[in-house]
Parts: structure tokens; C-alpha cells; sequence
């Protein structure tokens, strides 16, 4: 049977919204053959109702929460007697944040889905500092604290927590090379299909490269324990300051190395762009989650570091002094990213990775 599916959501217009629309509006063609149709709202109408599923971008009502929340409650009711099946989308970054709003939403919905999600599940019950694993690990183990506190998330019941499910990340974003980065705000003003097509310019990892380590990023978070990993990164490396878009991918694409630490969320654009760009990429390691595509294996993709950050200057010097030994890496983070996003077999894996989602 045919499926008709609404989509609640602000736009094409965050990072991680383009991530989560961008595999809906590109393959199309492919959830036709499989008898499901799309119908795309950035407001609520009379015509969002008519469908079997519908799918909320919860980036949708994240200005309403504060002054409206009983609004919001009513159209979930809504919803929920209209429609068959409800599925909200976290598209936050973190695999910790929840929302203060969780238990308010979940009695409306039959998933909760997110980008990444801990495989320890148990871990939404538990109030976490900042509401992040990391955020708490560097205010336990280092005494970190943030200028303001921020108030735990409520727990999700244990009978709940089956409806907490993963969803697939922002690598599906067209945002992480100099074009793309152009398109996307170019769609966003003038939503053509054709800007969808646009092929990514991928940097082959074997290519000769000038530089060693790319270390350019923002520090300036309002959180201490956010920006703990990147602070202590600039200690041992530099600080970089900001530079020119061009010059950014420039300096990018010339670099053998890119270091990536966490920020507002476990995985972040510069994963990506690393992928993109053929550089070997760094992280502290990210084995604590689960994400979809499943672009993050130790040693295979990425070389991790420990969160405690001891091993962090010795694994960067080793990669530097033995690049070569490293490549390997660097090939095979591309090719499953190219795989995953751009590939006939990875865009029928997406679908039938949504259809497995929406049929539960």
C-alpha cells in the first residue's frame, strides 16, 4: 500500500535541517518506485493532515517551546488523532540533548528519533552535565563548569526508551566544500530541484599535499565544557584565526590531516569536509554512539583519541611523522562517505533504511 507522507519543518535553512531533508528531496524517484510519496510544509495547513505518516522537524517549533508550549500540546493532539503514525526528529547536534520538552512530545509520538544516539540507552535516564556524555566526563573528571547552568533534560521512562531511534546524520548536508556551501544557499532561496543534482567535487585522498595538520576552527563557545577539547587542542597546536571562505578550502584541500573535536555535538561539519577533501581525519573517539551511515569506525576511518585527551599530542605526532602508514585511512573514510551519499547502492540503502523506519 501507497504511503502519503507529510513533512513538518522549517526549511531548508540549518546545517543539520539540510541534513535531514536532502536524502527526502533527492531520491524522490527511488521512494516513488517503492510506493511512497512526499508532500514538503513550513507552516501548519489544512493539507499537512492528509497524509499516513507525518515526519516533524522539531527545529519547527524550537522558538515556541518557551512562550507556547500549550499550543503546541494541542496540535500534537491533533495530529495524533488525525494521523496514523507521528515520527518527531531531533535535529539537534549532540546525541545526549533530548529537549526539555521530551516528555511532552512523547506521549503524541510513535518515535523519537535522533542523528545519533547512545548505544547505552540507559544514559537517558541519568542528568547528565549539560546534558552531554563529554560536557559531563570534562566537568567530573576536570572540574570544568559553565558560566550558566544549564538544567538537565527530564528522563525518558524506561518504557519509552524503545521509541528513542536513529535517524541518519548531517552528512547528508550538500554544505562542506566551496560550492556546495553556494547551492545550499542558493536552494534555500529558490528550491529547484536541479540544485539537488549538484555533484560534490571530491579531492581524491591519494593526491599530493602540502600541508600537514588543518587545525582551523572556532573555540568561542558559551559553554566551557563545549569548548575544553578545543581549547586545549590551540595549546598544543596554535591558534588559527579566521581566514577567507576561499582560503579556508583552499588551505582544506592541501592539508594531509584534520583534527575535529567535539563541539556543540559528537560529529560536526568538519568531519565531513574532511571526507570531502581527502584529509585524514582525527576525533576523540566516538564509540559510545550509534549514527546512520555508520561513517565512524576506529582505525578504518577515523584515528581516534582518548577523551581524557592524554593521548591527543601523541597521536597527532605519530600520524604527522607517518602519513604514509596512514592514507589507507584517509581512502577508506572517503570512499564509504562517497559510497553512502552519492552512490545508487547507498541512496537504496537510505530508503530502505527510512521505509524500516517509518514501518516500525
Amino acid at each position: 500500500m501507497a504511503k502519503k507522507i507529510s513533512v513538518l519543518t522549517e526549511g531548508y535553512l540549518s546545517v543539520n535541517s539540510q541534513g535531514f531533508l536532502y536524502p527526502l528531496l533527492s531520491n524522490r524517484e527511488l521512494f516513488s518506485e517503492n510506493q511512497v510519496k512526499f508532500v514538503f510544509f513550513t507552516s501548519i495547513c489544512p493539507e499537512l493532515l492528509d497524509c499516513n505518516i507525518l515526519l516533524i522537524d522539531s527545529k519547527f517549533f524550537r522558538f515556541q517551546w518557551e512562550f507556547d508550549e500549550n499550543k503546541i500540546v494541542d496540535q500534537l493532539g491533533i495530529f495524533a488523532d488525525r494521523i496514523d503514525s507521528i515520527l518527531w526528529f531531533n535535529t539537534g547536534d549532540s546525541s545526549g540533548v533530548v529537549g526539555s520538552y521530551i516528555n511532552t512530545v512523547l506521549p503524541y509520538v510513535n518515535l523519537y528519533c535522533k542523528a545519533q544516539v547512545y548505544k547505552d540507552k540507559s544514559l537517558y535516564q541519568k542528568k547528565l552535565y549539560a546534558n552531554r556524555l563529554y560536557c559531563d566526563y570534562y566537568h567530573r573528571e576536570f572540574g570544568i563548569e559553565d558560566d550558566e547552568i544549564l538544567l538537565p533534560d527530564p528522563v525518558i521512562a524506561s518504557d519509552d526508551l524503545e521509541k528513542v531511534r536513529v535517524s541518519w546524520n548531517i552528512g547528508y548536508a550538500r554544505c562542506y566544500d566551496f560550492c556546495g556551501l553556494y547551492i545550499a544557499g542558493l536552494y534555500k532561496r529558490w528550491p529547484r530541484r536541479f540544485l539537488l543534482s549538484f555533484p560534490v567535487f571530491v579531492h581524491e585522498a591519494t593526491k599530493r599535499r602540502q600541508l600537514g595538520l588543518f587545525s582551523r576552527m572556532s573555540s568561542n563557545f558559551s559553554r566551557n565544557t563545549i569548548s575544553f577539547q578545543r581549547m586545549k587542542l590551540a595549546e598544543l597546536v596554535g591558534s588559527m584565526g579566521r581566514v577567507s571562505r576561499r582560503k579556508y578550502y583552499k588551505e582544506l584541500k592541501s592539508s594531509k590531516v584534520v583534527v575535529s573535536p567535539f563541539g556543540w555535538g559528537e560529529i560536526n561539519n568538519r568531519d565531513f569536509e574532511a571526507f570531502v577533501h581527502g584529509c585524514l581525519l582525527i576525533k576523540p573517539s566516538v564509540n559510545h554512539l550509534r549514527t546512520y551511515p555508520d561513517f565512524f569506525i576506529e582505525q578504518e576511518t577515523y584515528v581516534p583519541y582518548d577523551w581524557d585527551l592524554k593521548n591527543m599530542a601523541s597521536v597527532l605526532e605519530e600520524v604527522e611523522a607517518n602519513y604514509c602508514q596512514y592514507t589507507d585511512i584517509a581512502i577508506e573514510g572517503q570512499q564509504r562517505y562517497v559510497e553512502a551519499v552519492f552512490s545508487k547502492n547507498g541512496r537504496e540503502a537510505f530508503v530502505g533504511h527510512f521505509i524500516d523506519l517509518v514501518s516500525t
